[in-house]
């Protein structure tokens, strides 16, 4: 098991207590040794990119990927993920 680092104090987003709680209880499970997967997918300008500022802001002593992604013709949905672990693995 991982030693347990601390969360940084970070501010939480105006109006997304539940989502930082969420996101918060995710990072504490990661810290004690599970693994997880974060899937943020919505319409455009809800504030996921903040969300996900707040959550790198938090993820100290975790290790994560993170990526962007839109339209594809690309015939399988699971394609761009395979590609952004085989980048991550790289460097």
């Amino acid at each position: 098991m991982a030693p347990h680092v601390s969360a940084p104090r970070v501010r939480p987003l105006s109006g997304r207590a539940n989502e930082c709680a969420t996101l918060d209880a995710m990072l504490e499970r990661v810290r004690n040794g599970e693994s997880t997967v974060l899937v943020l997918w919505d319409e455009a300008r809800i504030g996921k990119t903040a969300l996900l500022t707040y959550c790198g802001g938090r993820a100290s002593g975790v290790r994560g990927l993170r990526g962007a992604g839109g339209p594809t013709p690309c015939p399988s949905p699971s394609l761009p993920a395979f590609w952004l672990l085989v980048r991550g693995r790289s460097g």
